[in-house]
């Protein structure tokens, strides 16, 4: 997959990091390849932090998660109430994995946290189980200006003459 990328990415593309020196082919699948295992241990842990603190619920009803910045502002997040039903019935001991996926929003550069929950009811009325703060601390850090708490990819951004 790498090799894959790499053609396609440095050939097809020309896509060049921007460290201010010509890269070779090698330093460019580097790059990529460090990226690709970042990606992996972030996917890893935000599909795998529910079902580390689940030990002791009969039955879980929402399971969700959101993402704070620095001064604990919710951003964004979910739960499993509105897309999994029936919910499912857990017994102690037993693991379960949830899986939320999403094109993640731009964020500014900076530390943001997430914290994960299980409750049992619905998102209005409900008896919180577990919370875990901070399950998982990202960091952004990118040259590009970002704006606001939460910004958009746009699929196109033009500014043209009109007679």
């Amino acid at each position: 997959m790498l090799l894959v990328f790499t053609f396609v990415f440095s050939v097809v593309f020309r896509a060049r990091w921007g460290i201010g020196v010509e890269e070779t082919k090698t330093e460019f699948a580097i790059i990529l390849f460090v990226g690709m295992i970042i990606h992996g241990l972030f996917s890893d842990c935000v599909n795998s932090a529910p079902g580390l603190i689940l030990s002791n619920v009969k039955y879980v009803k929402i399971l969700g998660w959101f993402v704070k910045d620095r001064l604990g502002q919710s951003l964004f997040g979910e739960h499993t109430y509105t897309y999994v039903n029936p919910p499912l019935q857990v017994n102690a001991g037993e693991k379960i994995k949830a899986v939320f996926e999403f094109q993640m929003p731009l964020l500014p550069n900076g530390e943001y946290a997430m914290t994960v929950s299980i409750a049992e009811g619905d998102p209005f009325e409900h008896t919180q189980h577990h919370w875990l703060h901070d399950a998982l601390i990202l960091k952004v850090a990118s040259d590009k200006l970002r704006y606001g708490l939460v910004g958009i990819s746009f699929n196109e951004v033009s500014l043209t003459f009109i007679a």
